[in-house]
């Protein structure tokens, strides 16, 4: 379906999101970054990362 299509969908026909959804949705999700490549980026934002109150 293309983006197109998506915004065209007629909001009534779509139905609630449930939580089953999410919990179905946990389940095939993964990660898009490496644990190593993750934990350079959590490195990293311990010493340059936000510090605003």
């Amino acid at each position: 379906m293309s983006f197109q299509e998506v915004k065209e969908v007629p909001l009534g026909s779509v139905r609630p999101i449930s939580l089953i959804d999410f919990q179905v949705s946990v389940q095939k999700i993964r990660s898009s970054v490496e644990a190593k490549t993750l934990n350079k980026y959590l490195d990293w934002n311990k010493d340059f990362g936000d510090m605003s109150m």
